[in-house]
């Protein structure tokens, strides 16, 4: 959920989801499998 208030929290819950989708993209690209662009 991203709708706070508070301005920073908002923003590093924003920066956490988008490292935790980069390091999925990664570790499935090394395990060779493809993942669909949404959901």
């Amino acid at each position: 959920r991203l709708l706070v208030d508070d301005l920073q929290v908002r923003d590093a819950r924003l920066a956490l989801a988008t490292a935790v989708q980069i390091v999925i993209r990664n570790g499935l690209d090394l395990l060779g499998v493809s993942a669909p662009r949404s959901m």
